[in-house]
């Protein structure tokens, strides 16, 4: 089982990662649901290609906003089944939906350092 912190299951990212990933989406929110705003010219050959999407491709840009945000609804109900059945209780489990964009790596059986019961 897990000590009361859940510090035996689970690793924050690091910094980079939780910026990179904040930043990238709400870059792609912001070409999807609101282009007009978005300031294309001045990223070059990347601001470009985003509004080429957007012109060209903006129904699948749509979809897949959508697609990435059942993805990541599913990626964190299971890990809510998987930590309720490791026994991690409840404010420990929900740190993966608290704090959505951080990578929060559960450590599986047989995984270094686990904590025997």
């Amino acid at each position: 089982m897990a000590k009361s912190g859940g510090g035996d299951y689970f690793k924050r990212s690091s910094l980079f990662w939780i910026v990179f990933v904040t930043l990238g989406v709400g870059h792609f929110s912001w070409v999807v649901f609101a282009p007009g705003t978005f300031p294309f010219q001045y990223l070059g050959p990347y601001g470009t290609f985003c509004r080429y999407l957007v012109d060209n491709h903006s129904g699948l840009l749509y979809k897949g906003w959508w697609a990435a945000l059942a993805i990541h609804a599913v990626e964190a109900f299971v890990s809510l089944k998987v930590c309720s059945n490791k026994g991690i209780n409840k404010h420990d489990h929900t740190l993966p939906l608290v704090l959505p964009d951080l990578p929060v790596r559960l450590r599986l059986p047989g995984a270094p350092h686990q904590v025997q019961t």
